[in-house]
């Protein structure tokens, strides 16, 4: 069986649409008409959908399907066809610009609303489809992890993510006091609580450089920050943004 670039016809239908789909793993979902599987992918870094280590968004109930992507994340789907025509078959993207557009392989949500991806061959023929839910961030996780080992998380491009040991959500609402290196993941969520998956644009910053100095990347959803003092940082998530104060470290 090979895996060949896509090609799928997207058009969105009533938030109040349902379909049954399964998978055998975790961004994995069999196609809807069973002749093959569609995979969900990274497409960069800030996706805490592939790191592996992270409490990360559950099967979305209304499709069956995968996890809720945010609006304005960026995300992959790949197919890959288990009918005799799929070892040869080549594939493209196409793409409804009202909600959801494309460069390349990595796909942006637009709007709110139930997308169908539709796998089609080179003819123009339907073979399978999957459908994903877009839903609006409007509340960021904050989660504290211990380490920034890197790990293989076959992200589109062959990037890499910093991820971590241990996975806690933090109260950003309270004065924290943190380890002198410390870990720090952000997940875009609705206001039930529920982690959407997608990769928005993130940067942290501090107004704090003397007692909270940020080490690793600022546009990674996961910062690594040394911590000599009180101070804070403010991260950007999308639209989003939320301040951690930190009142010193511990040992």
């Amino acid at each position: 069986m090979k895996r060949g670039s896509l090609l799928f016809l997207i058009a969105c239908v009533p938030l109040a649409s349902g379909c049954e789909g399964s998978g055998e793993e975790r961004g994995a979902i069999a196609g809807e008409l069973g002749q093959g599987v569609f995979y969900y992918q990274c497409a960069t870094e800030s996706d805490g959908q592939c790191d592996e280590k992270a409490v990360r968004g559950e099967v979305d109930e209304t499709t069956g399907s995968f996890p809720s992507v945010a609006v304005g994340g960026e995300f992959s789907i790949e197919y890959v066809s288990n009918t005799d025509q799929g070892a040869n078959a080549t594939y493209s993207l196409v793409a409804t610009s009202d909600f959801v557009t494309f460069a390349e392989t990595v796909l942006t949500a637009q709007a709110t609303g139930i997308t169908a991806l539709v796998a089609t061959d080179v003819n123009g023929y339907a073979e399978d489809l999957a459908h994903v839910r877009f839903e609006t961030a409007t509340k960021i996780r904050v989660s504290q992890t211990e380490t920034a080992e890197q790990v293989d998380t076959g992200f589109a491009g062959g990037v890499s993510a910093n991820v971590g040991g241990t996975d806690i959500e933090i109260d950003v609402g309270s004065t924290l006091n943190l380890p002198g290196r410390s870990f720090l993941r952000v997940v875009p969520t609705t206001d039930d609580g529920r982690i959407l998956a997608g990769a928005l644009p993130c940067t942290w910053s501090t107004g704090t450089p003397d007692a909270v100095r940020i080490v690793s990347s600022a546009s990674n959803n996961v910062v690594d920050v040394e911590i000599s003092g009180p101070g804070q940082l403010v991260v950007k998530l999308g639209d989003l943004e939320q301040t951690v104060v930190v009142g010193g470290s511990t040992p």
